[in-house]
């Protein structure tokens, strides 16, 4: 997937905001714990997105224990792609 890709390489070397990130017209973009995480949705009770994993991350949030979050993977046939989820948050 073009996301995961561009994900991969920014988390590699930096710089701006890719342009397949910037398409999706983020309401924010922040990092966790190595991890992106790409804000779609939000409101006083919480948040919605993508969640993306990069290949220089070893962070799994699931096992965070915020119990704030939920990743739900994205349907793909591919199962490389398993680094990238919907997530959800509440404050």
């Amino acid at each position: 997937m073009e996301l995961l890709t561009a994900v991969n390489g920014w988390a590699a070397s930096g710089g701006s905001m890719p342009e397949a990130v910037r398409r999706l017209n983020p309401l924010q973009v922040y990092i966790d714990h190595g991890n992106c995480v790409i804000v779609l949705q939000r409101d006083s009770q919480g948040e919605q997105g993508y969640y993306i994993i990069p290949s220089t991350s070893t962070y799994d949030p699931h096992f965070r224990p915020d119990p704030g979050w939920t990743f739900k993977p994205m349907d793909y046939f591919d199962p490389n792609l398993d680094y990238i989820y919907q997530y959800s948050r509440k404050y």
